[in-house]
């Protein structure tokens, strides 16, 4: 049984860790980890291993204006499918409007890990806490992630977003009615990239976000 000495240090260890976790929450960013409702996953497809997290983090770099806008080439994405120009047949597009493109950032799993540094109060929680913590609801990020929205849709007053750490994304159901309605206008996407480390942007010079100075512009009939 462990005598009243041990009892007390225990206690103090863990009243030390709980101020840490306690001081590590208040020093965030504003709102700390509340979600954010243009993220919701009713009305946002995510697709790969994209989560509510992660697009927490593009929307936020973007709110701060940190979006890197330059020609195409290198990490700014370059879409394949479909061309600039090109026109679509409504019938041939099917079930699924397929939209690829190209970076060097990669799809998921084609990069190396680098592991994030852990902090110093998690450490300390890790080591007195009896059983293991979960730090987020969803698996953090280590990837690509892409962020594609889709403008100009009939019916719609907001573009369509979607979240996905592929190099390509899926339009399909209610979303790709809207797309095949656009017989009479343009359909404008637009491509963010980033690279991300445990859901964090740690080097913006090399991990983005980066967004091609030139939207992709189709047509369907």
């Amino acid at each position: 049984m462990p005598s009243r000495a041990t009892l007390r240090v225990s206690l103090a260890v863990l009243s030390a860790a709980a101020a840490l976790v306690a001081i590590a929450g208040c020093t965030g960013s504003s709102g700390g980890d509340q979600p954010d409702p243009r993220c919701d996953e009713t009305i946002v497809p995510y697709q790969g291993k994209a989560t509510d997290e992660a697009c927490k983090t593009m929307l936020s770099a973007e709110d701060a204006g940190q979006i890197m806008i330059g020609p195409a080439g290198g990490a700014y994405p370059v879409f394949t499918h479909p061309t600039n120009g090109e026109t679509l047949a409504a019938a041939s597009i099917g079930t699924a409007l397929d939209v690829t493109y190209a970076s060097t950032l990669g799809g998921m799993g084609l990069r190396p890990h680098r592991p994030r540094p852990v902090p110093m109060w998690q450490r300390v929680l890790d080591a007195v806490s009896p059983v293991s913590v979960a730090w987020a609801h969803l698996p953090p990020i280590t990837g690509p992630l892409y962020m594609v929205r889709l403008y100009n849709l009939s019916g719609r007053t907001s573009p369509f977003l979607l979240f996905t750490t592929r190099l390509d994304a899926l339009v399909t159901g209610s979303n790709l009615a809207f797309v095949k309605a656009t017989t009479t206008t343009s359909v404008r996407v637009q491509i963010t990239g980033a690279y991300l480390t445990e859901n964090v942007i740690l080097n913006p010079p090399t991990d983005g976000p980066f967004r091609p100075n030139k939207d992709l512009i189709f047509h369907v009939q």
